[in-house]
């Protein structure tokens, strides 16, 4: 709606031993003469991070903590089974700090299993001029 923009995915995950599955990071910001990368750049492999812990992984710190609020079950490795992400909001919720300053962003995550997309998904948003990205009131 207006006021608040929402992520929703469903998957059922049939490979019983993937372990090497591997998020991609990449936060674009907006310059005037295009899109380039801000910040964020790198990959994390999801079964390590679940399964070990790794407080290296920054982004896996920040979004996974939001992730197991709008999922239905505890994310494992290997997972097997129906996984849904339901209506999450795609706003300043998805960072626990702000980090970025104003302007026009996406975030672009992509998911591989053993070097094959699972999915790729993006988020624009907007942290507007007088605003952070913890008061922004407006789900941008």
């Amino acid at each position: 709606n207006r006021t608040q923009k929402a992520f929703t995915l469903k998957y059922i995950s049939i490979n019983p031993e993937s372990t090497e599955v591997v998020l991609h990071f990449q936060l674009y910001y907006r310059y005037r003469t295009g899109w380039r990368i801000f910040l964020i750049n790198f990959k994390d492999n999801y079964c390590d991070y679940v399964t070990k812990g790794n407080p290296k992984a920054t982004a896996m710190n920040l979004l996974i903590p939001t992730l197991n609020k709008y999922s239905n079950v505890k994310l494992t490795c290997p997972y097997v089974g129906p996984f849904s992400i339901t209506n999450m909001p795609a706003n300043g919720e998805m960072f626990n700090y702000p980090f970025v300053p104003v302007g026009k962003y996406y975030l672009n995550v992509t998911m591989t299993y053993v070097e094959e997309l699972m999915f790729s998904t993006q988020f624009y948003f907007i942290i507007p001029e007088g605003r952070s990205i913890e008061n922004d009131g407006l789900g941008r």
